[in-house]
């Protein structure tokens, strides 16, 4: 989202629209740019790469190319574990290769609205205009009951659907998880010498950090409770989650948030607990994270600013008879 200073020191919001066609068909012409903020993608994989940071308030999806994909875009946004985008509405274009488009089939393929460039420009902006103004609204509504609003990473309650569903879906294709328990140490001093105003924000800047290293769509950073935080790695085994923690941890010495009121080194550190599997159905999540969880006091144990990573062996998975 861009702000801008308008006339009148008013404050203008730009919309995100991803655009999704085989050639930028779609032009400046037909939607208008001086409210629009226009992303052109040819591919569904580089409109996910490209949006992964930025969600558009609308994705729009040329029709003629979804065709030729068997209409599977939306199906296809939809799977993705954890990302933002699978909640974007979808808008179908019909160019100028569809000469008499059925208006009927884009709600039938779970679009919530269509447009063709033969219809009135000033109608196709009030209609984007009004499904981008209803889409960051209820954006901001599914956050709240979603997202921690002090560290914008996944509150609890959201990070134990998402983890279930993980979880299943790890089991069915015999897939590798990782789980990651982070806890700042010495968080209590911290916030006893600098006020709880400065716990807040070294909580925003741990959170930014732990973000910024676990950026796949499937990725998952919720904070736990309190100073800590929990990450799900999907399909990803003990070796690689080692190697994304190490570079957690060597972000937080770059960060270097100092941390007086403690023995050396005078910043802040964290004990990460790794346990990787492969989930079967003889395990729960609960235990799982139970097993995360024990990992990272035993980094506390061993003298904190640590990493400890707990393997479990492949299961052997009898086939299906």
């Amino acid at each position: 989202m861009n702000l801008e200073f308008g006339e009148g020191c008013s404050l203008k919001e730009e919309r995100d629209l991803a655009i999704l066609s085989g050639t930028q068909a779609i032009s400046e012409k037909i939607i208008n740019p001086s409210f629009f903020d226009l992303h052109f993608f040819t591919g569904l994989n580089d409109l996910i790469k490209g949006m992964a940071n930025n969600r558009p308030d609308l994705i729009i999806v040329d029709f003629e190319l979804d065709k030729s994909k068997s209409f599977q875009t939306i199906e296809l946004l939809k799977k993705i574990p954890s990302s933002s985008l699978k909640d974007v509405p979808i808008i179908y274009y019909f160019n100028q290769t569809c000469k008499n488009p059925d208006l009927a089939v884009p709600y039938t393929l779970g679009a919530i609205d269509s447009f063709s460039w033969n219809d009135d420009f000033s109608l196709i902006h009030a209609k984007l205009k009004r499904r981008a103004i209803d889409s960051r609204k209820l954006l901001q509504l599914s956050q709240h009951s979603t997202i921690d609003s002090l560290t914008e990473t996944y509150n609890r309650r959201e990070f134990d659907l998402l983890f279930e569903k993980m979880w299943r879906i790890s089991c069915r294709k015999k897939l590798p998880l990782s789980i990651v328990m982070v806890d700042i140490d010495y968080f209590k001093q911290y916030n006893d010498h600098y006020g709880h105003l400065s716990g807040d924000e070294c909580l925003i800047k741990v959170a930014r950090l732990l973000k910024n290293n676990a950026q796949r769509t499937s990725d998952i950073v919720s904070r736990f409770g309190g100073e800590e935080f929990v990450i799900l790695l999907f399909d990803i085994e003990a070796d690689i989650a080692e190697e994304v923690v190490q570079r957690m941890e060597a972000d937080l010495e770059t960060a270097n948030i100092t941390h007086i009121n403690r023995d050396l080194p005078h910043r802040i550190t964290a004990s990460f607990g790794i346990f990787s599997l492969f989930p079967h159905p003889d395990m729960s999540p609960n235990q799982a994270l139970e097993f995360a969880d024990q990992a990272m006091y035993r980094a506390k144990k061993q003298g904190r600013n640590l990493i400890y990573c707990e393997r479990s062996a492949p299961r052997t998975y009898k086939s299906a008879e």
